[in-house]
């Protein structure tokens, strides 16, 4: 049989590298017909594509809807979590990072941990972690203890801990003290 456009082995090459698309020469006839050849062929390329283009746009309309359903559901999670171990609950999707405080814990012990310093006052440093029985969150808030900071505890969702600890990307670098000795 023949091929239909759709099926056609130079319509699919042309979808899937992008390239511009010519009709086939065993497409085009001699014809001048509203509907036949080359032309019948464009129609039926141009409704594909656009009902491709249509499907590809609902796929990612949705895949969006069910990532916001999974974050929020997340921070449902972390609401409740706070409440049962008695700790307040802190959306980091509200609040900003503040590089000062970002500047007392490094980036490697931040990820170990998952925590995030959000804001630094004085001594008094507010910090927003996951699990606060964590073994590697207790060293580490230990060791700020240690350091003389006053830390307030907030827990928070494990994806609003990863997406402040981007912030620590954002840091201005430390430049080297130049001496002429």
């Amino acid at each position: 049989g023949r091929k239909t456009a759709c099926e056609h082995k130079s319509l699919r090459h042309h979808l899937v590298s992008g390239r511009p698309f010519r009709v086939p020469k065993k497409v085009r006839t001699k014809n001048k017909g509203p509907f036949t050849g080359p032309f019948l062929f464009e129609i039926v390329h141009f409704i594909f594509c656009s009902k491709t283009a249509r499907i590809i746009a609902m796929a990612s309309a949705i895949e969006e809807q069910l990532v916001k359903i999974k974050r929020d559901s997340e921070e449902r999670e972390a609401i409740r979590k706070a409440e049962e171990l008695g700790l307040d609950y802190l959306d980091l999707s509200t609040k900003a990072v503040t590089n000062e405080a970002l500047e007392t814990l490094s980036k490697e012990d931040a990820g170990a941990a998952q925590v995030v310093p959000v804001e630094l006052k004085g001594q008094g440093l507010m910090i927003a972690l996951v699990d606060p029985k964590n073994n590697k969150t207790q060293e580490v808030l230990s060791s700020l203890k240690s350091k003389g900071f006053n830390l307030t505890l907030y827990l928070s969702s494990r994806s609003s801990i990863k997406e402040a600890q981007k912030s620590y990307d954002t840091l201005p670098k430390k430049q080297e003290e130049i001496t002429g000795e």
